[in-house]
C-alpha cells in the first residue's frame, strides 16, 4: 500500500479532474484529501479496507481521509475504457466548520466517508447537474457548490457505506484511559498482546476494563484486536507478496488455522478466496 500526494496547488482547497483510462494503474493507497470518485463509464471492483464492492456507471463514490482503497476494472467485459470524475478536497474545508449545526448533515457524511460511502445516481439528475457544476466552476462557486452535493446527498440518504470495520483513531472526545489502551494495542497488534498488560494500563481491574473497553468500542478486547488484524492481512494480501501462512503470522496470529477461521468468520471468504477475488478483477 502506498501513500498518494495530491497536488491541490497553493491557490486551491479543491480539485477536479477527468480521466479517461485503459485501466486503474494506481495500486492499494490513502491519502490524507477526501476524494469523490463518479464512475462515468465503466465496471470493476472496488477494494476498501476489508470490502469489496462492484463499481458500474453512475456509481459514486467518497472517500475518507487516509482511507485505504483500490480500483480494478473488469477485463470480461467489451468495454474498453472508463471514464471517472475525480474530486479532492482539503478536509479542513469541513473539519473548521465541523461545530456549526449548518455543517452537521455534512459533517457526519465526512466522517462516515472513513468507512467509504456508494451511491448510484443514475436516476438523480440534480446530484448529477451539481457534481458537473463542481467540475465546470472553480473558487467560491466551487466551494458552495461542493458543500450543497455533499448535504444533499446526506439530506437525501443516498449514502451506504462500504466498509464495516471503524477506523481507529485519537479522535477528540476518546477517553485518556482508553486513548492509553489503544496505543497499545496499535503498537502492538502484529505480535502478542497481552489483556493483562492493557488492563494495568487502563489501571483497572480484568471484568471492569472488559466491561469499559466494550462500551466504548461496541467491542470485545479480543474481537477489536481480531478485526485490526483481518484488517492488515487484507492489505498484505492485495498487495501479493507473502503466502497466507505468512500472512497470519505477519498479522500477529499464533496459528494459521485459527487465522484462517476468523479471517471466513469476519469475511464470509477464506483469505485464498479473497485473494483470488482480487486477482481475477485483474
Amino acid at each position: 500500500m502506498i501513500f498518494e500526494k495530491i497536488d491541490l496547488g497553493q491557490s486551491e482547497a479543491i480539485k477536479c479532474r477527468s480521466y479517461r483510462l485503459l485501466s486503474f494503474d494506481i495500486p492499494f493507497h490513502y491519502h490524507p484529501e477526501v476524494e469523490i470518485v463518479y464512475i462515468k463509464c465503466g465496471n470493476g471492483k472496488l477494494f476498501l479496507r476489508d470490502s469489496i464492492t462492484d463499481f458500474k456507471k453512475n456509481d459514486l463514490f467518497i472517500f475518507g481521509s487516509d482511507t485505504p482503497h483500490l480500483f480494478r476494472e473488469d477485463k470480461s467485459t467489451l468495454q474498453n475504457y472508463i471514464d471517472i470524475e475525480v474530486i479532492h478536497f482539503n478536509n479542513e474545508l469541513i473539519s473548521k466548520m465541523s461545530h456549526l449545526q449548518e455543517f452537521k448533515l455534512i459533517n457526519t457524511l465526512i466522517s462516515e466517508s472513513q468507512n467509504g460511502i456508494k451511491t448510484n445516481v443514475d436516476s438523480n439528475q440534480e446530484i448529477i447537474n451539481l457534481l458537473q457544476v463542481i467540475i465546470d466552476t472553480n473558487g467560491l462557486s466551487r466551494y458552495v457548490n461542493l458543500l450543497l452535493f455533499l448535504h444533499n446527498l446526506k439530506s437525501e440518504n443516498l449514502v451506504k457505506l462500504i466498509s464495516n470495520t471503524s477506523p481507529i483513531s485519537q479522535n477528540e472526545g476518546v477517553p485518556e484511559r482508553l486513548s492509553r489502551v489503544i496505543k497499545y494495542i496499535l503498537n502492538n497488534y502484529t505480535t502478542e498482546l497481552s489483556l493483562t498488560t492493557a488492563t494495568k494500563i487502563a489501571n483497572m481491574n480484568k471484568s471492569s476494563f472488559c466491561r469499559y473497553f466494550k462500551l466504548h468500542t461496541r467491542k470485545s478486547f479480543s474481537k477489536y484486536v481480531n478485526d485490526l488484524r483481518i484488517d492488515y492481512s487484507i492489505r498484505l494480501l492485495l498487495e501479493g507478496h507473502l503466502s497466507v501462512s505468512e500472512i497470519s503470522y505477519e498479522c500477529g496470529f499464533n496459528s494459521v488455522a485459527y487465522f484462517i477461521k476468523q479471517f471466513k468468520k469476519s469475511k464470509k471468504i477464506t483469505p485464498n478466496k479473497y485473494k483470488t477475488a482480487y486477482i481475477n478483477t485483474d
